[in-house]
Parts: C-alpha cells; structure tokens; sequence
C-alpha cells in the first residue's frame, strides 16, 4: 500500500475486504510515489543503479481482509462488475 491512501487504516480495511487479499504497509509508503521518482532520478544523475539505489523499505504493517466486511461489500461488489461488463470493451464472463 502506497500513497495519500495508505494513511487511512479504513481505506487499507475496504480495500483488503472488497479485494480479498492482504495489504502490505511499507515504512514511508505514503511517499511512496514521490520517493520511487526521486530515486529513479538519483540513478539519472548520479549513475548508481537500481539495486543500490532502489531498497525496499521495512514493512511497517499487515491488514488482513475482514471476513465480515467482505460479506458486507460483495452486493456492492457483484453491481460494480455488472456495470463494468456493461462499459468494457471485453467480454467478461461471471
């Protein structure tokens, strides 16, 4: 989870329960996008490469998906889809 919306605990909560999977926090992950566009331009100026310049942060936090809240979200889950079908220019099959 990176950016503005990895400050929210609830947004990281939805979001893990309307996609079913964990979210992984990373330490500073909020800056996350600036911070990966400085580093690509440190490697421009400064000719380091990615390995060096490009370490992972520590993982700061987990959120595993809410069962409950999974359950809650799925009507609005199988609309959402419904309607995407509608507009995709693929053809969906569920």
């Amino acid at each position: 989870m990176i950016g503005g919306g990895a400050r929210s605990r609830y947004w990281g909560e939805t979001l893990a329960a309307a996609m079913e999977v964990p979210l992984v926090y990373l330490q500073g992950g909020e800056v996350g996008p600036a911070l990966g566009a400085a580093r690509l331009a440190q490697i421009a100026v400064d000719g380091g490469t990615p390995a060096e310049v490009c370490v992972a942060p520590p993982v700061s936090h987990r959120i595993a998906p809410d069962a409950e809240l999974t359950a809650r979200l799925a009507p609005k889950k199988a609309v959402f889809r419904a309607a995407y079908a509608k507009i995709s220019p693929l053809t969906h099959s569920n």
